[in-house]
């Protein structure tokens, strides 16, 4: 299964009996599931929902401004701190990023999407997005979708602690199934 994590033990089977004792356990987690695109039963393939994050257009919650600890920033440059990143954006120059700097553990941050429409959507339909995370303190990420802009919401993908090793590391693209949720209006957390 992606994103996951196992215990895996091995073992030496030579035949007749002639087996080594159990190594392990070695920890391993599976990698994250990909974008793998939609199929549309009859019209046309759209986008009911674009963004690039050039700019805070249409989300909501615990949003900050430049460098602000314990909130979502948008930003074009680089994190405010050291040792964490991304260094750049995936695309364009627009990205957001939680700064934990001065926050303390446990702290989090919520922030909402605009209203996506799938109230015409029919076939299938995807959440496709983009994500780094790097720095030794690296938290958790949860998205959810919920029909309301306050909730609540379902959890559709969770990722715990660092994924990249550098802030030059190239993005991660995330694929999360939403075809479940195709003739409502949702939000994403």
């Amino acid at each position: 299964t992606s994103n996951t994590s196992y215990d895996v033990y091995v073992q030496g089977d030579c035949g007749s009996g002639d087996v080594s004792p159990f190594y392990g356990p070695v920890s391993i987690k599976t990698l994250i599931q990909g974008a793998s695109g939609v199929t549309c039963s009859s019209g046309t393939l759209g986008l009911p929902f674009n963004d690039d994050l050039e700019s805070n257009t249409g989300w909501t919650g615990d949003v900050g401004t430049g460098a602000t600890s314990g909130k979502w920033n948008f930003d074009t440059g680089g994190t405010g701190s050291s040792g964490t990143g991304p260094d750049t954006a995936h695309s364009g120059v627009g990205y957001i990023y939680f700064e934990a700097t001065s926050a303390t553990a446990g702290d989090s941050a919520v922030i909402v999407s605009k209203a996506i429409d799938l109230s015409t959507a029919s076939g299938s339909a995807e959440l496709s997005f983009w994500y780094h995370a790097y720095g030794a303190s690296m938290g958790d990420l949860s998205v959810g979708v919920s029909s309301s802009a306050t909730g609540p919401f379902t959890n559709v993908f969770s990722y715990s602690g660092q994924l990249h090793t550098s802030g030059s590391d190239p993005w991660t693209n995330v694929g999360v199934d939403l075809t479940t949720y195709l003739g409502q209006t949702i939000y994403l957390e």
